[in-house]
């Protein structure tokens, strides 16, 4: 058998090297071979010695929280979770828009103030109609007085007299 030259080609049986070259002494040796495809979102790739380069896992992207969509930016090399309260509504309106919150998910929304400020409506939310209603009540601006008029009640005014 023939002495083999250090730096002549040989293999080293190992996928994961490049450029085997003798190295003198029977040993053959490589470079590490870089598996990386420059992609984020494919995830890391790996190095098998019988197989070589191997795909990695795709990053996983789910935050978890049911109303976010959630997407990887290669450009960015990064995870995105972007809020969609759309998919939070319970379809009612007197108990608030619930929104999508990053870490809760989807949160209870404030309901509609119901006070108008004035003495003399009912004030109430109405599911049905989906609006807050001022309801006005004669009776509440009775002064017990007959000779300065009846009193009514009049939405965002109050009670005046119609004397």
């Amino acid at each position: 058998m023939t002495p083999v030259s250090a730096g002549s080609p040989c293999d080293d049986n190992n996928a994961c090297t490049e450029g085997d070259a003798c190295a003198g002494a029977g040993l053959c040796i490589g470079s590490t071979r870089d598996c990386d495809d420059g992609l984020f979102c494919n995830g890391e790739e790996v190095c098998d010695t019988k197989l070589g380069c191997l795909a990695g896992s795709p990053v996983d992207v789910s935050d978890g929280i049911a109303c976010t969509v959630d997407s990887c930016d290669e450009d960015a090399d990064q995870i995105n979770h972007v809020p969609d309260s759309s998919v939070c509504s319970n379809g009612l309106f007197c108990d608030g828009e619930e929104v999508c919150d990053l870490s809760q998910g989807c949160v209870a929304g404030t309901p509609p103030a119901l006070s108008d400020d004035i003495g003399c409506t009912k004030d109430f939310c109405d599911e049905v109609l989906m609006k807050v209603v001022h309801l006005p009540i004669d009776a509440l601006c009775d002064n017990g007085q007959q000779c300065d008029g009846m009193e009514t009640c009049v939405p965002e005014v109050g009670c005046t007299n119609t004397a």
